[in-house]
């Protein structure tokens, strides 16, 4: 079954509204493959630019480098 992206975006856009981001990620579900994490990222870029933010850059992880 193909992972809903377009409802997983709508709820993190809702949640970040909200103030209380990323609650799709804590619940029980269905694992999240590379490719749908990014159309979760285009789809929820593409709401927030029609609610009128501008995207000016994406975030990266943070990575620890070894030794320090």
């Amino acid at each position: 079954m193909p992972l809903p992206v377009h409802a997983i975006a709508e709820r993190q856009w809702r949640d970040y509204r909200a103030g209380r981001p990323g609650t799709w990620f804590a619940a029980p579900g269905p694992a999240i493959t590379l490719p749908d994490a990014y159309a979760v990222q285009d789809a929820v870029t593409r709401l927030r630019e029609q609610a009128g933010d501008v995207a000016v850059g994406y975030s990266g992880a943070s990575f620890d480098r070894p030794g320090s």
